[in-house]
């Protein structure tokens, strides 16, 4: 169980994070999001996000002590718990499964392709010749591939 303070703090940080991931939204194939759009915020590592401030796994905890591993259990239930109630879920990094990050995921984003932002569906994204192409429905259903290197930024409105 972690402490009232604790919570809060765990709440400071995930509203830090769901404003912060507004503007850092971009395709993920690697994650297998159904090919939607991910939004993400880098919350640190574990080393200083976790109760015992180490790196341990289920099978591998020598390093640890029962104490410091129902302290860590506890706290990432509570991280999970805040982060779904935000709408929001926590991963690890795919480089350094040390790194935490808040996520959510969109259908929909600003996209600024040519100078000019709109906003758009995300539908699906495909790899034709080594490269990556997106596609992209307007407000009128119309539906449009794009290389995805054409896109110059994507961002998201709050509701």
């Amino acid at each position: 169980m972690v402490t009232e303070e604790t919570r809060q703090g765990i709440k400071d940080m995930l509203e830090w994070a769901k404003e912060d991931m507004k503007s850092n939204v971009y395709i993920d194939m690697a994650m297998n999001l159904d090919d939607s759009l991910l939004a993400s915020s880098f919350l640190g590592t574990v080393f200083s996000i976790m109760p015992s401030g180490k790196y341990w796994t289920w099978w591998a905890s020598s390093n640890v002590d029962d104490e410091e591993m129902k302290a860590d259990a506890d706290y990432l239930e509570a991280l999970e718990e805040e982060a779904g109630e935000l709408g929001l879920f926590i991963f690890n990094g795919e480089g350094d499964p040390c790194d935490m990050f808040a996520g959510r995921t969109y259908d929909e984003a600003f996209f600024t392709i040519g100078g000019v932002t709109r906003k758009l569906k995300f539908t699906s994204i495909t790899w034709k010749d080594f490269e990556r192409f997106v596609t992209l429905e307007d407000e009128d259903g119309q539906e449009f591939e794009i290389s995805e290197d054409s896109i110059e930024s994507i961002s998201v409105e709050e509701e």
